[in-house]
């Protein structure tokens, strides 16, 4: 649907939702998060504070809106009615997120000896 401009369906499951936003992210030519985010997390893990006013520092309204909904989403999919039968957990959702967002900061990280 979403390559087509096709609207999704209005009972589609939030899981099956989140799947389609995940590869749309991957055939992203470039990834959601700019540069500067990219080197505040080589340099170090940082708080929920400084992690929020990181992204609404350096993305546009549009990245920025785009991040908000689809953490919503995943927040909703992780919710107890849907774990049950997808086994969701915060942290595969986490990682997930990051491996898209983030793709060539583990390739960075162990140039510089970290582990991720």
């Amino acid at each position: 649907s979403l390559d087509s401009g096709a609207p999704l369906p209005e009972d589609a499951e939030p899981l099956a939702v989140a799947a389609c936003l995940v590869d749309l992210f991957v055939a992203m030519p470039i990834p959601l998060m700019p540069e500067p985010i990219v080197k505040m997390c080589e340099m170090c893990n940082p708080s929920a504070h400084t992690a929020v006013k990181l992204v609404k520092d350096n993305l546009g309204k549009v990245e920025y809106a785009t991040f908000c909904h689809l953490t919503a989403l995943m927040r909703h999919a992780l919710s107890p009615q849907f774990t049950a039968t997808s086994h969701l957990t915060v942290e595969s959702v986490s990682s997930l997120l990051a491996s898209v967002w983030f793709p060539l900061l583990p390739e960075r990280l162990s140039l510089l000896g970290e582990s991720t």
